[in-house]
């Protein structure tokens, strides 16, 4: 049986026609086509298709000035923009790190289904940062929105790989709150974000689907597939609280 918020996405979708070939796992089943999944040379930005996506393709001169730069107190937007590139580099190389790590633990079933869960999650960290940019776009600081976003979800990344914890909630305790928390969101947002905000909801769905059937094969700790839906539906409910109280300003 479908969660409620994937039903309520996919009648929306389907009525602005933003759905894209979307299926929805249950607890009962985590299988999940919400786009096609690009191969993983092109998501990852690299050659290499064991290695998540460098920070960005700045030059290495352009690297060297931002680690020599100090942002315990920045003055400008172009420092705070810089820093806020600095604080991602940084959490993305900690994300490389533990990925690369518990990759090489797994078997190989187990790493292409880790690889599915990451190209999965590059897909909605780049949608849900690019959405957050866009209430800013034209504004010197729409850079330091999406550096600060990207860094944020990256470290919450890292998070899920290295620390697997039981719910406080129930699945459907966790997904009603969800839904109450979608649709205050929806509610406060302009026609042409909504479109967008629907589209960053599909790939974050896709996202857990895809990393929950990771955990409940190859986690270490014992884990229920409702347990893991759960846990991951009250982390995104705080983040569109978040993302309510930015909206509404």
């Amino acid at each position: 049986m479908r969660s409620l918020l994937t039903r309520y996405l996919v009648t929306r979708a389907l009525a602005t026609g933003v759905l894209i070939g979307f299926t929805a796992c249950s607890p009962q089943s985590t299988t999940t086509t919400s786009r096609d999944i690009p191969s993983p040379e092109r998501a990852l930005g690299s050659a290499d298709a064991d290695q998540p996506p460098p920070a960005s393709d700045r030059t290495s001169a352009n690297r060297t000035a931002e680690s020599d730069l100090s942002c315990e107190a920045p003055t400008t937007q172009l420092e705070m923009n810089q820093c806020a590139q600095q604080a991602y580099t940084i959490a993305d190389a900690e994300l490389n790190q533990v990925y690369q790590t518990l990759k090489s633990q797994l078997p190989t079933t187990g790493q292409q289904t880790l690889t599915e869960a990451e190209l999965a999650w590059i897909t909605f960290r780049d949608l849900d940062c690019g959405f957050d940019r866009d209430q800013y776009a034209g504004g010197s600081i729409a850079p330091m929105i999406y550096s600060d976003c990207q860094a944020e979800q990256t470290l919450l990344r890292t998070q899920e790989l290295v620390q697997t914890e039981l719910p406080e909630q129930s699945y459907e305790e966790a997904d009603a709150a969800l839904n109450q928390t979608y649709d205050s969101l929806l509610s406060v947002l302009r026609e042409e974000r909504q479109r967008a905000f629907v589209d960053v909801q599909l790939a974050w769905i896709a996202y857990r689907d895809r990393h929950c059937t990771f955990e409940v094969l190859y986690s270490q700790t014992v884990i229920e597939e409702s347990q893991c839906l759960a846990r991951m539906s009250a982390l995104r409910t705080e983040q569109l609280q978040a993302d309510i109280e930015q909206n509404s300003l």
